[in-house]
């Protein structure tokens, strides 16, 4: 939100001149790849619509450009303390206008102001942004639908088109953009009688920035309509802003870098040529043109010394053909150069010296670059994983290690890492190089320990993964039930009094699976099991105590109850060692309950004396 101090600072916030020439507003629009002439200025003009603004503080979504509005341009100044700011040149009698009138067919049209010019464009795509306000908001967006044009028309344009749209179908104007309909481009600015919304900008809302754009042809000369008016009335005002230098010609030049063989994405010395291929954008309407281009070649690698000269600056796309090829021939010159690089800049002119450029780059290397990193697992005979492809031939330096020296993919069995030379040739470049395969033994080793929380009963258990060399893993836990976690919990099932001895395995893999361990150890499990009966009696050892198997003594705490709901015995920290001598026989009741609290277990317990 706007702070309110921004009302006392009046113009100084947003500030509007209404005495700058037109032509010099319009001309300010112009930016990159752009150029605007013949500019007219007619409708309303008595009231000073036109200006140019400075949004001081960057409040907006841009801050400087042309202001053009149904009224007068200074009374968009803030503070918004006007609900209905206005001023009418119209009276009762309605304008015309070919091209609103489509845009708001069932309205009448009072205070129109028009900007005409003709705009030339060196790319195939002008764009522009604005933001469209009005005091018609809120209390009369769903009435008066007061509404902005941008009109186009020239070459490849079939009639009058208008940019001023949403997603290229709805026009722009208060009852389009506004708090309940398409909100997500809408700013409310108040209400203008509410000291609370005080805000530096008249207007009781406006839109966020919105970009116009369309396809032209480059260097083709088009008509700009900039038409603007208040639909039923001439009472309230509406403005559109326009962003200083948005008026852009955005390149869409396209330079292809290809190459002589396929699978090979460089230049090689001597046996893979490379390619830029500059073309006419194929949106481009009239391919029957020819377009000149300027050109400049640069990079490490010197054009004549390191590639086959190319002479000149321009070149030409002729009329009724989609592109021009330039040839990289890089040359054979017996020196070790690393990667080198080509680039090629693309220029092109139209009058008043308007630039569309592109650029593109490639490498050249000395040899092909065929990197070859195989993964074998330790002590297993094991393939060089090199592709299996025709047109690669492999001749490898002899060594013992290898199953052959002519194949391309030799097998090996080795207990530590190696290097292997080999000559490798492309059959259908005739690139060749000598290279290095690096082969790489893997040898996961699998470990693991377990442990069991004491705040937990002894069937939980935690798994703790100590293998090496690993990146997945298989348990099985031996009851039937498995994992893929690296380490994982796992809640054993086991009914009855005794404890019970599980086999558990753990399988570490690296290489997809292909090289593994296997780590066995055993688990013993305790059940849980809270019987239900005790016989206090001190002459023998059996069922005298309430003894929970399964939990660890004095961690838990226990609560016992008699059946009217009395607590007869409580421990935060059980021993098992609760007799009953001090209750009377019958049925009691208990809960169990581990320190974290997340394990409770409740049940009766019988006393029989």
């Amino acid at each position: 939100m706007v702070s309110q101090s921004y009302s006392a600072l009046g113009q100084t916030t947003f500030q509007v001149d209404d005495t700058v020439p037109i032509e010099t507003i319009v001309k300010a629009l112009e930016g990159p790849n752009v150029e605007i002439s013949n500019i007219t200025h007619s409708g309303h003009t008595a009231k000073k619509p036109v200006g140019s603004f400075n949004d001081v503080l960057h409040l907006l979504d841009f801050s400087k450009g042309l202001i053009m509005t149904t009224g007068s341009a200074k009374l968009a100044i803030g503070p918004n303390n006007s609900s209905k700011k206005g001023v009418g040149d119209s009276g009762t009698t309605p304008d015309s206008d070919p091209d609103l009138e489509t845009v708001v067919p069932a309205d009448q049209l009072f205070d129109l102001v028009v900007i005409e010019f003709d705009i030339r464009v060196s790319n195939s795509v002008l764009s522009f942004n604005y933001i469209f306000g009005s005091e018609e908001y809120p209390e009369y967006e769903r009435q008066y639908n007061d509404v902005f044009g941008f009109f186009i028309s020239g070459p490849g344009i079939t009639g009058i088109k208008n940019l001023a749209t949403i997603n290229g179908n709805t026009p722009v104007s208060v009852k389009s953009i506004n708090s309940t309909k398409n909100s997500n481009y809408f700013v409310s600015n108040g209400g203008g009688d509410n000291p609370a919304q005080d805000f530096y900008l008249q207007y009781d809302g406006y839109t966020k920035k919105l970009t116009a754009q369309t396809e032209v042809i480059p260097c083709e000369t088009y008509h700009i309509k900039l038409a603007i008016a208040d639909a039923r009335d001439d009472i309230l005002d509406s403005g559109v802003l326009i962003e200083q230098g948005s008026f852009t010609g955005i390149s869409k030049l396209d330079i292809e870098v290809a190459f002589e063989h396929e699978g090979i994405d460089y230049a090689v010395e001597g046996c893979n040529k490379g390619y830029f291929i500059v073309k006419k954008n194929p949106e481009w309407i009239d391919q029957s043109s020819s377009f000149e281009y300027e050109f400049t070649l640069s990079g490490t690698a010197v054009n004549g010394d390191d590639y086959t000269f190319i002479p000149g600056n321009t070149f030409t796309i002729p009329a009724n053909e989609e592109s021009v090829k330039m040839e990289i021939n890089a040359l054979i010159d017996g020196i070790p150069e690393g990667t080198e690089n080509v680039q090629l800049d693309i220029t092109l002119k139209c009058g008043g010296g308007t630039i569309a450029t592109a650029s593109a780059q490639m490498d050249i290397h000395d040899e092909i670059e065929f990197p070859i990193n195989s993964i074998v697992c330790k002590d297993i005979l094991m393939p060089i994983n090199t592709p299996v492809d025709p047109r690669w031939t492999f001749i490898w330096d002899a060594n013992a290690a290898l199953s052959c020296t002519d194949c391309s993919s030799p097998n090996v069995q080795l207990s530590n890492d190696a290097d292997f030379g080999v000559h490798v040739k492309d059959n259908v470049s005739t690139c060749e190089t000598n290279t290095v395969a690096h082969v790489v033994v893997q040898d996961p080793k699998a470990k693991f320990t377990y442990s069991i929380d004491p705040n937990y009963p002894t069937n939980e258990v935690s798994f703790k993964n100590l293998s090496v060399n690993a990146d997945g893993y298989v348990w099985d836990f031996g009851d039937g039930q498995t994992s893929s976690d690296a380490s994982p919990e796992h809640v054993y099932v086991v009914e009855g009094r005794d404890s019970v001895v599980f086999t558990v395995s753990l399988t570490a893999s690296s290489f997809n699976g292909l090289c593994k361990d296997t780590y066995d150890s055993t688990v013993v499990i305790e059940p849980l099991f809270i019987p239900n009966i005790i016989i206090p009696n001190k002459s023998d050892t059996l069922n005298h105590e309430f003894h929970p198997r399964g939990i660890k003594k004095g961690v838990w705490r226990i609560i016992i109850y008699n059946r009217w709901g009395k607590q007869v015995y409580s421990s935060l920290h059980y021993n098992k060692d609760w007799d009953g001598d001090d209750v009377s026989m019958g049925v009691y009741y208990y809960e169990l309950v581990n320190p974290p609290g997340d394990r409770k277990y409740k049940g009766w317990i019988q006393v029989i004396k």
